[in-house]
């Protein structure tokens, strides 16, 4: 799964558009493009932290400079 930011929110991406353009190109068979081609239009992993899911949840998705991706805070549960 990919995500990138528009408009100030996180959007996930199951699949990816096979046409992408920005300011400076376009591309066709984005769909099928490298990760590297895909960051240059803002989109990256999704990365899902471990938790243990019965005492653990996942929320705030948000891009991670340390890892170049999008991914999850851990919370415990009854915070939510």
């Amino acid at each position: 799964m990919k995500a990138r930011l528009e408009s100030g929110k996180v959007v996930k991406y199951n699949t990816i558009p096979n046409i992408l353009s920005n300011s400076s190109k376009s591309i066709t068979n984005a769909n099928v493009a490298s990760d590297e081609v895909l960051e240059e239009f803002g989109f990256f992993n999704v990365v899902v932290p471990e938790y243990n899911i019965e005492t653990q949840a996942i929320n705030n998705l948000h891009f991670d400079n340390t890892i170049n991706a999008f991914t999850y805070d851990v919370v415990d549960a009854s915070a939510i």
